[in-house]
Parts: C-alpha cells; structure tokens; sequence
C-alpha cells in the first residue's frame, strides 16, 4: 500500500500471518463454469431477462421475456440490485451516492507480478492493482497481468473513458508509478457508478435478496463477493433448519 505523494509505504506478506494467500482473482467466466459443473439439479436458463414478478399465498410466479413463465416456492435475487426486481416485490433500499465511478479493466506491465497486489491512494482516488493473467488485444500475460479498478470522481472517471488509449495509458502510469515498470498495454475498460447501498429489509412474501442486491459496499473494501457467500451460506442453514416450517423470514433477517 502506497499513498501518493508521501514517503513510504506498507507492505504486507501472507506468510507472516501463516497463509497461502490473502485472497485470489477469478474470471466470472470461470466461476461461471465451475458453477454450472457443480450440480446437474438445476435448470440453466439463458439467454433470458425477467420482465416481471408475481407473488401468490403459495408461490411465485417469474415473468421471462420469451413468455415462459417460472412458478417456484422461494425467489432468491442475487441480480446485483441493478434490475429493480427488488423494489417491485416491495424491498426498499437506503442509497447514498458515494459521487464516484470506478473504471475496471485489464493491464500487462513490463515487470512480473509475481503474484503481489498493490493499493494506491491518490489525489483522485484509490487505484488497486490485482495480480491476473489475461489476453488483451490478442497478446497473452506471461505472469505480467493485472486486472486493475480505478476509483474517481465521476466527472474526472467520464474525462478518462473519453481519454484515446495512448492518453489513458499515460495518465495511468501517473497515478500509479513505475513499482511495475512501464504499463505495455491496456483492455477495454468499463465504468460503474458507486454508491452505498442497503434494503431495508431481506425478505418479501416467498423472496430474499443476497449479494449485491441485498447491500453494496464501495470496493476498496473487496468484500462484495465474500458478503455474496455469507449471505447464500446464512440462507442456506436457515432453510435446512425451517424445511417444516411456513417462514424463515424472521431468522434469515437476524442473519
């Protein structure tokens, strides 16, 4: 960890705290596949989008593009809380706009990474660089990669996406030093606006949000995902210990 513009910085092995890693980087494609391989008892509908929901005494009722309609006992929404599938069941929200924009994308660097992070905190905003091979342009990482997320102000994030590459490149190096060399080459980036996010309440008649949907923390924090699990895994106890039961609702929300 470095903050720009001041003298030193904090590093931080895993070894001394006697574990492998503090954590890893995974393609959502792979944990995609990996998901999709782990259990044949469920039904894998894509591509479709859900244009409604409908909730009954003893079910609900799942509205698909295509017309279909998918009737179920228990919705879970783990859609990111950007489809405002919640809010139609009901679920409200506490948003507060943090005025910022994180830019995502994928570098190569002109020194190895040798499997270390960095977290840099400018003027700007923090700059978080995680070690992840990746193909950009048709050029393979060979231990150089990073998958990088970028937080600023909105209006200075919109002048960067505007940036041409060649400029982006530059103000990158910048922000970030020379700790890994010259930064070769830079992917398509993507942009999202942040802000801090909680319903107000986990359940509706026959639904839970989880994940996203259920709170959203700025990502200098990096526990979206983590929440994502330990929300599946309460709800995955609450429902084994409340089969004969007619509601969790109530346990599930202490969780």
């Amino acid at each position: 960890m470095s903050d720009k513009g001041h003298l030193g910085l904090l590093n931080l092995h895993c070894q001394d705290y006697h574990i492998d890693a503090f954590g890893q980087v995974v393609s959502l494609s792979a944990l995609t596949r990996l998901a999709a391989n782990a259990s044949t008892a469920y039904q894998h509908i894509a591509p479709a989008k859900v244009t409604g929901v409908e909730q009954h005494r003893d079910n609900v009722d799942v509205l698909l593009d295509s017309g279909d309609v998918i009737t179920t006992k228990l919705l879970i929404l783990a859609d990111g809380g950007r489809s405002g599938l919640a809010e139609r069941v009901g679920i409200a929200k506490t948003v507060s706009d943090y005025h910022q924009t994180a830019i995502v994308f994928n570098v190569h660097t002109q020194m190895p990474h040798e499997n270390k992070a960095y977290e840099r905190f400018t003027d700007s905003g923090p700059l978080a660089f995680l070690p992840f091979d990746s193909e950009i342009n048709g050029v393979k990482a060979n231990g150089n990669g990073f998958s990088v997320v970028w937080t600023l102000e909105t209006q200075a994030a919109k002048a960067l996406m505007e940036m041409d590459k060649a400029s982006f490149i530059n103000a990158l190096q910048q922000a970030f030093g020379y700790r890994q060399g010259k930064i070769l080459r830079v992917s398509d980036t993507a942009s999202y606006p942040l802000a801090l996010t909680k319903a107000q309440q986990v359940t509706s008649h026959r639904t839970v949000v989880v994940g996203n949907a259920a709170q959203a923390l700025h990502p200098i924090a990096g526990q979206g995902f983590n929440l994502g699990l330990r929300d599946l895994s309460a709800l995955v106890s609450v429902l084994k210990s409340a089969v004969s039961q007619r509601s969790m609702s109530p346990r599930f929300e202490a969780r």
